[in-house]
């Protein structure tokens, strides 16, 4: 594994996230502002990337796309995207599969790692990965998207026996509906 300024200054007390790809490129392809926040605690070292080479190829392989094309050239942007996967992201072998099942196969791998590693949260705008939120939360891990979370960014989140309590922390932001909507989309309605 390749040992790099932000994974080396990790302490082991920050926050382990996992983030999907589609998250990946909102904040490596397409500058999402919801994500700013997000990459400056992922940059120093304050939060901690976990990610698998599985994970790592299929953000390679959607950012090769001819849609993304109008984003810049494939390659830079695959580029930019290896790079930050070897500057920022832990890089583990595939997680053993959990019991929390998603319903969109493709992003049970997101689920497992996260589980698997105890993560405190995994950032996401997936309704799949979503509705698994409140079932998730009994396990220890927060499912949220990047604008859901911005006390959590803030230093906000408290820690309980060791973990950051995310959910407790500000539990009307994170909890999906039946419909997979977060409660924060209700209320916007």
């Amino acid at each position: 594994m390749r040992h790099n300024a932000s994974i080396a200054a990790w302490d082991g007390d920050a926050p382990m996230w996992v983030l999907d790809t589609n998250v990946v490129l909102d904040w490596l392809v397409f500058d999402d502002p919801a994500m700013q926040q997000a990459s400056a605690w992922l940059r120093s070292g304050r939060a901690l990337w976990l990610a698998t080479d599985a994970m790592r190829e299929e953000a390679l392989e959607v950012a090769a796309r001819p849609v993304f094309a109008r984003h810049g050239r494939a390659a830079d942007m695959c580029a930019r995207i290896a790079a930050a996967y070897g500057d920022h992201a832990r890089m583990l072998p595939p997680a053993v599969a959990t019991n929390l099942r998603c319903a969109d196969q493709d992003d049970q791998l997101f689920v497992d790692l996260a589980l698997g590693q105890r993560a405190t949260l995994l950032l996401t705008r997936d309704r799949a990965l979503l509705a698994l939120a409140a079932a998730a939360r009994i396990r220890g891990l927060s499912i949220a998207r990047p604008q859901d979370v911005p006390w959590a960014l803030q230093g906000q989140a408290r820690m309980v026996s060791g973990r950051h309590a995310f959910a407790e922390a500000c539990p009307a932001a994170l909890g999906p509906d039946d419909h997979g909507d977060t409660q924060r989309d209700q209320r916007q309605r």
